[in-house]
C-alpha cells in the first residue's frame, strides 16, 4: 500500500515544475518579477498552506478517502511491534544501520532530482538558443515573455514524464512485484546516465533530458518503498522521517554543484557548463546504483543467516 500510495506525495516536485514553471514564466511577463513572489508565495502558497492544516485529518477515522478496510489496516499497522528484522520504537530505528544507509541512497538519488528541478528550465534555454543571443536588450518586453513562456512550456515536458513514471514504477513494482532494490538501482544509474549524456544530444536534447527525469523520479517509489520492510509502528514514522532528513540535503547539494561548475566556465550560456555539471550530478545518481544492491546484499544474506539460525534452533 505505500508504494503505491506515497508515489503520488513525491510527484510534488515534478509538477511543481509542470505546472509552477508556465505560471511564473505567465506572471513574470504581467507583472514583473516581484509580482511572482507577491502572487505564488503570499496570495497562493499562504493561503493554500493554512487550508491544508484545518482540513488535514487528525487520525485515519477522519480521513474521508479511506475505506473502514484501510483505516482498521493503518490502526493494525501502527500497533504492530518489529520483528526480529526491525523495531517499534523510535529508538530502534535510529540504531538500525538500514535506516541511515537509505538516507545516504536517498542523498545521492537526489542530488540529480534537485539538479533537475532548478537547471531544466535554463538548460533548455541554452539549448533552444535563447541564451545565445546578444539582443537581449532590444527586444520588447512581448518578445521576452513570449520566450520565458516557451522555455517554461519545453521545460514542463520533463517534468511530466518524471511525474508520471514515479506513479507508475510505484504501481508496477506492487503489482508485478521484484526486488525494490534492484528496480531502484537501475532506473537511478539508467537515468544519471542519460542525464549525463543530454547536453551532448543536439537536437534531440529535451527527448534524452525528458528520459532521463523520468528514469531518476522513476526510482524515487521504490528506494522509498524499502524502508516499511523493515520498519513497523513507531519505527516507521521516526525511520522514514530520518531517510527523509538525509536525503533532502540532496536539495541543497545537487544544485550549488551546478553552481559552482557553471561559474567555473564564466556563463549560463557555455555548453561545457551543463555537461560538466550534468556529469557531476549523474555521477552522484549513478552512485546510488550499487549502494542499493550491496544492500540488497547484505538483507539478504542476513536474512539467509537468520532462516539457517531458525533451522537449528528448531532442530
Amino acid at each position: 500500500r505505500f508504494i503505491n500510495r506515497y508515489p503520488v506525495v513525491t510527484t510534488a516536485t515534478a509538477l511543481a515544475g509542470a505546472v509552477g514553471g508556465p505560471l511564473a514564466a505567465l506572471l513574470l511577463a504581467t507583472v514583473g518579477w516581484k509580482g511572482v513572489f507577491i502572487v505564488e508565495g503570499a496570495l497562493l502558497a499562504l493561503p493554500l498552506a493554512a487550508v491544508v492544516l484545518r482540513r488535514l485529518p487528525r487520525s485515519p477515522e477522519q480521513a474521508t478517502w479511506l475505506s473502514p478496510q484501510e483505516v482498521n489496516w493503518i490502526q493494525a499497522e501502527a500497533k504492530l511491534g518489529g520483528d526480529d528484522d526491525g523495531g517499534c520504537t523510535a529508538q530502534q530505528a535510529f540504531r538500525d544501520w538500514r535506516t541511515w544507509w537509505l538516507g545516504v541512497c536517498w542523498l545521492l538519488l537526489e542530488i540529480p532530482t534537485y539538479g533537475c528541478v532548478f537547471w531544466i528550465p535554463q538548460f533548455v534555454s541554452s539549448a533552444a538558443g535563447f541564451a545565445h543571443d546578444d539582443d537581449h536588450d532590444t527586444l520588447s518586453s512581448a518578445d521576452l515573455a513570449r520566450r520565458a513562456v516557451t522555455v517554461s512550456l519545453l521545460s514542463a515536458i520533463p517534468f511530466s514524464l518524471a511525474a508520471a513514471a514515479n506513479v507508475g514504477a510505484g504501481h508496477l513494482v506492487r503489482t508485478r512485484g521484484g526486488r525494490r532494490e534492484v528496480v531502484a538501482a537501475v532506473t537511478a544509474f539508467a537515468g544519471s546516465l542519460t542525464l549525463a549524456a543530454a547536453p551532448h544530444a543536439g537536437k534531440g536534447t529535451l527527448v534524452v533530458l525528458s528520459l532521463a527525469a523520468a528514469l531518476i523520479w522513476a526510482a524515487q517509489a521504490p528506494l522509498l518503498g524499502i524502508a516499511p520492510t523493515f520498519l513497523r509502528g513507531e519505527a516507521m514514522a521516526a525511520g522514514f522521517a530520518a531517510v527523509n532528513a538525509v536525503g533532502q540535503m540532496g536539495g541543497l547539494v545537487g544544485p550549488y554543484l551546478v553552481g559552482i561548475v557553471k561559474s567555473k566556465y564564466g556563463g549560463d550560456a557555455d555548453e561545457r557548463a551543463f555537461a560538466a555539471a550534468f556529469a557531476l550530478l549523474g555521477a552522484f545518481g549513478a552512485l546510488c546504483a550499487p549502494m542499493l544492491l550491496l544492500y540488497a546484499w547484505l538483507t539478504s544474506s542476513k536474512r539467509q543467516a537468520a532462516s539457517y539460525l531458525r533451522v537449528e534452533d528448531s532442530e
